[in-house]
């Protein structure tokens, strides 16, 4: 008996769609099953499972019992859910409100690397103000007043590698709180939670960053079935007679 369909769709249900890392909020394309690495391109989590039905041996709840014609075979299974978060480099946006203050004349972004500076109000790029290091507004030319908030509306890169740490972070904390006490509702445990691997290592030759982890699911396995004809005569009762000559006979029920 694999995992049942109801578990393993509340196991994809459950994987958050939203994402706030650094202050941004990333929505994810969560998929289930087969899917390539090269189509994580926009932050991706995919949900797996492997080697569904495996016997836990670990065990010893498994038996047979055979109650009237009916025979019930029960033991303990495993799972694995696989979850592959992957993304990669991210063109983003940011409006980026900051005070000016008389004398100071170089302010750091939050996001970086800049790609470029779109705006900053009515000032001009290369007259009142530049870009440095990728990171830097320098105000060169005419500035705001002192005390008076500008906004510096820019573009820049999320690295993909550092975004599916983030992320694959959030969903670990998810899983080991939310998702392991509903799993408790079906009766399904979690076993334990693997290591993180990192999947950029073994892919280097696609431009996405992916990192994956295993998490071992424990479930009770039952099924039954009618015996019939075929399966040989059920013995509901042996009688015993030991008795030797010249003594009393006993007869035991079996």
């Amino acid at each position: 008996m694999v995992l049942p369909v109801n578990v393993k769709k509340f196991l994809y249900n459950a994987i958050p769609t939203t994402y706030t890392v650094d202050g941004v909020e990333f929505t994810t394309k969560n998929t289930n099953g087969k899917v390539a690495l090269g189509e994580y391109s926009s932050p991706t989590i995919n949900l797996s499972f492997i080697g569904d039905s495996t016997p836990h041996y670990e065990s010893i709840g498994d038996f047979e019992e055979i109650d009237g014609n009916v025979l019930t075979n029960k033991d303990v299974r495993t799972v694995t859910a696989r979850y592959k978060v992957g993304a990669n480099n991210q063109l983003l946006t940011a409006d980026e409100t900051i005070t000016f203050q008389l004398g100071t004349l170089q302010y750091s972004l939050n996001h970086t690397p800049v790609v470029k500076v779109n705006s900053i109000g009515s000032f001009v790029e290369g007259t009142d103000f530049n870009l440095i290091n990728n990171d830097t507004i320098e105000w060169v030319g005419n500035t705001p007043a002192d005390s008076e908030d500008f906004v510096v509306s820019y573009e820049y890169i999320e690295d993909g590698y550092w975004l599916v740490n983030a992320i694959a972070d959030l969903l670990l904390k998810d899983i080991r709180t939310n998702v392991q006490s509903a799993l408790t509702d079906y009766s399904v445990d979690i076993l334990r939670i693997s290591d993180i691997t990192d999947l950029s290592e073994i892919y280097s030759d696609v431009q996405v960053s992916a990192l994956a982890f295993d998490v071992r699911l424990v479930y009770n396995y039952s099924w039954s079935r009618t015996l019939t004809d075929e399966d040989g005569p059920l013995i509901d009762q042996i009688q015993l007679d030991l008795s030797e000559e010249n003594s009393d006979s006993e007869t035991h029920t079996i």
